[in-house]
């Protein structure tokens, strides 16, 4: 009976023993979990920020672009018309014809 006590003692022992190791590597794993999570979640932030600020420069440059490129057709188109020789007479003409000469 003494030999089935320390049996019985000694798997207790084991288990509870066991149940320490299981514990600890619970532990182990949750501070790995908790570290890689972190370090994802630092890697993330860092490329989603490098891609943002890559973005907000092709923004900014396509912007500019666009403004040059307003800016030249609509100076060409203001010369264009500067070159265009003004004809007073035939629009006072044209004007005279459409307002007292129609027969509305």
């Amino acid at each position: 009976m003494v030999l089935e006590g320390d049996v019985l003692t000694h798997l207790i022992d084991v288990e509870h023993e066991a149940s320490l190791l299981i514990l600890e590597a619970q532990k182990e794993s949750d501070k790995r979990l908790a570290a890689a999570r972190a370090k994802a979640d630092s890697d993330f932030s860092e490329k989603f920020c490098k891609i943002q600020e890559e973005l907000a420069a092709q923004k900014t440059a396509s912007e500019n672009k666009i403004i040059e490129d307003y800016n030249n057709t609509f100076e060409k188109f203001k010369k264009d018309l500067e070159g265009i020789p003004q004809d007073v007479q035939a629009l006072n003409k044209a004007l005279e014809n459409y307002f007292f000469n129609s027969n509305a």
